[in-house]
C-alpha cells in the first residue's frame, strides 16, 4: 500500500510541474493571455455591474461615508500596497503599468468590501502619495478605469475557442473598447506589454495552424515573429516560447509521420545547428531509454506469466531490474512504469 501511495503520489507532482511550466509559458512577466485576461477580470467586472444605480461608486459612496475609515480587507492583510504611484519633477502623473496594478490591487478586495468603500480606499491613497496636479490625473484615471471594467465584462468572452481568428476578433473588440476610456499614452502605459504579448500569441497560434507552410517554414516564421517582440518580452518569454514552439512543431511532425530530416530541418531553423544537434542526441538518449524499459517489461511480463511461485517471481524481477537499470533512480522509475503497466496504462504514450 505504502508503495502505490508513493507511486500515485509522483504522479500527481509529474502532472502538477506539467500544468505549472505550461502555465508559465503562457503568461510572461506583467502580461497576460487574451483568454486569461477576459477570465481574470470578468468576475470582479459582474460584480461592479450587480451595484445599482447608474453610478454605483457615487451611490454607495455617499450612502456610507464611514467606510471610507475602513482598512484592508482580511485577504489584504498583512501585505504590501502594490501602488507605486509616481509624479515628475513638474508634478505630473507619470504613465506606466503600475497605475493598473495599483487599480487592480484595490480591486481584489471586491466581494470582501463594497465598491464605494474601495473608491474611497484609492482616492485616499492617491491623496497621501501624489501632489494636487498628478492626484487630480489618477483620480480621473481612476474612474475612468473603473466604468472600463464594467463595460469589459460585457464582452463575449473566447471561452475555450483558441481558433486565430476568433481569438483576433476578441482582442480587436477589447483593443476598440479600451480607446474609448484612454488616450494612446494610457493604453500603452496600462495595457501595453498585455496587447502586445496577445497580439504576438495569437500571430504564433496562426503560424502554427497555417496548413500551407512545412514544418521548416513555420519554424522560420515563428523565430521571425519572436524576434518582433520588445525586447523586455523577449528576455521573458525565450526559453519557454522556442520550447512551446519545438513541441507543438515535433508533435505535427510525429503525427503525419514525417521523416528525422524533417525534424532536424526544422529544429535548425528554430534553434540552430548546434542546438539541433542536441536535440537529435536527446531523442537517441530517449529512444535507448524506451527500448530498455519496454524490454524489461516484457521480460518482467514473462516473469509473472510463468509457474513459479509468487516468492520466486518477486526475486526473478529484482534481479532481472538490478541487470537492465544502472543506478537507484532508473530502477525506481522501472518500478513506476510496472505500477503503470500493471493498471492497464498504455506505457508507449508515458515514454514519448
Amino acid at each position: 500500500m505504502k508503495k502505490k501511495y508513493f507511486l500515485a503520489s509522483l504522479l500527481v507532482v509529474v502532472l502538477a510541474i506539467a500544468v505549472i511550466c505550461l502555465i508559465l509559458w503562457l503568461k510572461p512577466d506583467n502580461s497576460s493571455t487574451v483568454t486569461s485576461a477576459n477570465s481574470a477580470t470578468n468576475l470582479s467586472n459582474s460584480m461592479l455591474q450587480a451595484k445599482a444605480g447608474s453610478d454605483p461608486i457615487a451611490n454607495e459612496a455617499s450612502s456610507n461615508p464611514t467606510e471610507a475609515a475602513e482598512g484592508l480587507s482580511a485577504s489584504l492583510q498583512d501585505t504590501e500596497i502594490d501602488c507605486a504611484l509616481e509624479a515628475n519633477p513638474a508634478g505630473q502623473l507619470i504613465l506606466n503599468v503600475n497605475i493598473r496594478r495599483c487599480f487592480e490591487y484595490f480591486l481584489t478586495q471586491i466581494g470582501e468590501k463594497s465598491l464605494g468603500s474601495i473608491d474611497q480606499q484609492v482616492k485616499q491613497h492617491i491623496q497621501h502619495n501624489l501632489p494636487a496636479s498628478a492626484a487630480a490625473q489618477a483620480t480621473d484615471l481612476w474612474q475612468r478605469y473603473l466604468k472600463y471594467r464594467e463595460a469589459e465584462g460585457k464582452l463575449q468572452n473566447s471561452g475555450a475557442n483558441t481558433d486565430p481568428d476568433h481569438l483576433q476578433r476578441v482582442l480587436d473588440q477589447l483593443t476598440q473598447l479600451r480607446q474609448q476610456y484612454f488616450n494612446p499614452a494610457e493604453l500603452n502605459a496600462l495595457f501595453g506589454d498585455e496587447m502586445t504579448y496577445n497580439q504576438y500569441t495569437i500571430d504564433r497560434l496562426s503560424i502554427l495552424d497555417n496548413k500551407s507552410l512545412n514544418a521548416a517554414q513555420k519554424a522560420q516564421q515563428l523565430k521571425q515573429r519572436f524576434a518582433q517582440l520588445p525586447p523586455t518580452l523577449q528576455k521573458n518569454l525565450e526559453d519557454m516560447s522556442k520550447l512551446q514552439d519545438l513541441r507543438a512543431l515535433t508533435q505535427q511532425i510525429r503525427q503525419k509521420n514525417g521523416s528525422k530530416a524533417e525534424l532536424q530541418q526544422m529544429r535548425e531553423q528554430l534553434v540552430g545547428h548546434e542546438a539541433a544537434e542536441r536535440l537529435e542526441q536527446l531523442d537517441q538518449s530517449r529512444a535507448n531509454w524506451q527500448s530498455r524499459v519496454q524490454d524489461y517489461l516484457n521480460q518482467r511480463q514473462t516473469i509473472l506469466a510463468s509457474n513459479q511461485a509468487p516468492e520466486d517471481k518477486q526475486r526473478a524481477i529484482t534481479a532481472l531490474r538490478e541487470r537492465q537499470f544502472s543506478d537507484d533512480a532508473e530502477r525506481q522509475r522501472a518500478v513506476t512504469y510496472e505500477h503503470f503497466r500493471d493498471q492497464g496504462t498504455n506505457i508507449n504514450e508515458l515514454l514519448q
